[in-house]
């Protein structure tokens, strides 16, 4: 080891919170495949004339956008900081979409719920398997 350079043998991931390139690369491609589906769920919501959902579904959007950069891998709290902002707008876009479009059913399952539909399940379960997955367990 040099004496100019303590921790030249040090993983570059370590920097990051342990994130390696590949982890970030990773993250970063899965960020834009939620702005994707972000865009594609805007402009359903402005077909179907939900308006005001749709400027909040361009915050979302915004807020992904942010995890599509390198710059936030660099800084683990703001890694963290980002991807809390992204997931309280998704909450509350899917909160308030339900809301409006779930006329039938009165309750409302809340994220953390243990009492989620059994029809719906299994498509949870799917969700956050594929995030653990991709995202490297880091949502």
């Amino acid at each position: 080891m040099s004496a100019g350079r303590p921790n030249a043998n040090r993983n570059a991931g370590d920097a990051r919170g342990g994130l390696n390139p590949q982890d970030v690369r990773n993250m970063r491609n899965q960020a834009g495949q939620f702005v994707q589906d972000a865009q594609a769920l805007r402009e359903l919501m402005r077909q179907a004339g939900l308006a005001d959902d749709a400027r909040a579904a361009d915050a979302l959007i915004q807020s992904l956008r942010e995890l599509e950069s390198a710059r936030p891998y660099e800084d683990p709290e703001s890694l963290r900081q980002l991807q809390t902002a992204a997931l309280t707008k998704a909450q509350q876009l899917e909160l308030n979409l339900r809301t409006k479009l779930d006329t039938g059913n009165d309750q409302l399952f809340l994220s953390g719920s243990e009492d989620v539909p059994s029809r719906f399940r299994s498509q949870i379960e799917e969700y956050y398997r594929q995030l653990a997955k991709k995202a490297g367990g880091g949502l």
